[in-house]
């Protein structure tokens, strides 16, 4: 399978080279020149009874089609060892009509103990194997070399860190830099942090937002400064976080698994459709994983999410436009955002058809961008967003998913099952 940017100004890579990658030279973000075909029920039967591990490898082995299908396998098992997670990776519950999906029984004991679990290895691996394939390094421009060995950098309040440094145990080579902002973080997650702090894991503290900090790492990798740091240092910069393609894969990856943990359960029977309820996160981590994983097969419905009324997300679903708070020095805050009008596009009949440079041009002359009428339906016919009150903001994450279950219902008059992802 062969990658390109979502600028479409460079010419298709090899997957191996785009799975450690992020930010192609015209400053787009490497996504599947084509997607692959859903996944169906004979396929979904098999991956029923496998661990989650082997399902994320099945589902990595779609977009990694120039690496040996063994070594998908392998590092899969390899990055989910099954002492971490108590022998399990997946939790469902069910509570009366309700069904939970758990992804919180890690090492950090956080969700992204799953969603960033693969990474490390991953890059690994292709870094690996761009070493050997004798050609420049996913984009950067730096030449193969034995001696360059990943640096892996997050923005984090804590858990993410946490849970990559805990993924990094089983690397041969590499180190993690996390940068976090010094007034978000709380002492505790700190504290955590410097206990794990040594020679392949640095920290550094900013005076800054998350989001700022976010944007700081993406204007560094973007530059030529990253390329310097391998050339001089030895390091190749990678995002440890869920904006690279296979970090969005990984979390896919979760909702199949959710799906195929409810066939074993008998909750449902093979080919039944089911809705997803996933917690909003400005990021757009989760809920871009969730188009995704609802592009990747025909039996997620519908995603329901509570989400505030004037975030980037609700106006964009609800309306298909944006405007100029979401772009800045030429690129789309958060850079999910990015891969979600571009997925959007890809899934509808629209095509790609140069969806996000005519976004940004717009959104520079103009102030404003309407996403076209196929690509804007995809998304409205995808997502049902409930708007909670100020009360209900400060509810817990189960509480508001399910209030945004109930909203739906009441409007829709629908009754399909619904997995309530934690």
């Amino acid at each position: 399978m062969k990658y390109i940017s979502t600028r479409g100004k460079i010419k298709p890579i090899e997957s191996m080279y785009a799975a450690a990658g992020i930010y192609a030279k015209d400053g787009g973000l490497y996504a599947p020149e084509v997607m692959p075909r859903k996944i169906d029920n004979s396929e979904i039967i098999c991956l029923a009874w496998l661990s989650h591990a082997r399902r994320m490898g099945f589902l990595f082995g779609r977009y990694l089609s120039d690496v040996y299908s063994g070594l998908v396998t392998e590092f899969g098992d390899r990055a989910f060892v099954s002492a971490d997670f108590n022998g399990s990776v997946i939790k469902l519950l069910k509570q009366g009509d309700n069904y939970f999906a758990e992804m919180q029984n890690g090492p950090s004991g956080s969700p992204f103990d799953v969603a960033l679990r693969p990474l490390p290895i991953l890059f690994e691996y292709c870094l690996a194997a761009a070493k050997k394939g004798g050609s420049y390094i996913l984009g950067y421009g730096v030449e193969p070399d034995e001696n360059i060995k990943p640096l892996i950098i997050v923005p984090s309040t804590g858990d993410e860190a946490l849970a990559l440094i805990n993924a990094t145990t089983n690397l041969t080579s590499g180190k993690v830099a996390v940068v976090y902002p010094e007034k978000e973080i709380s002492g505790e997650k700190l504290h955590m942090l410097k206990k794990m702090q040594g020679e392949n894991v640095c920290l550094h503290g900013m005076d800054a937002d998350i989001d700022e900090i976010s944007l700081a790492i993406t204007r560094y990798m973007r530059s030529n400064e990253s390329s310097q740091l391998a050339e001089t240092q030895g390091l190749y910069p990678m995002r440890g976080d869920g904006q690279s393609w296979f970090g969005i894969v990984s979390h896919a990856a979760f909702f199949i698994s959710a799906y195929c943990e409810m066939l074993v359960k008998k909750y449902i029977t093979l080919g039944e459709q089911v809705n997803f309820s996933a917690p909003y996160d400005p990021t757009l981590e989760t809920l871009n994983a969730a188009f995704y994983a609802k592009g990747l097969g025909s039996q997620i419905e519908k995603i329901i999410c509570a989400a505030p009324r004037d975030s980037i997300f609700s106006k964009l679903v609800t309306t298909g436009e944006l405007d100029g708070s979401c772009v800045i020095d030429d690129m789309f805050i958060p850079s999910a955002l990015e891969r979600l009008i571009h997925a959007a596009a890809i899934f509808s009949e629209y095509g790609d058809g140069g969806i996000i440079n005519d976004a940004l041009n717009k959104i520079t002359s103009e102030g404003r961008y309407k996403l076209p009428s196929d690509a804007a339906k995809v998304l409205r016919d995808a997502f049902y967003i409930y708007h909670p009150d100020n009360a209900e903001t400060d509810s817990d994450q189960k509480a508001m998913a399910l209030a945004a279950l109930k909203h739906y219902e009441s409007e829709t008059g629908e009754t399909r099952k619904t997995i309530h992802m934690q």
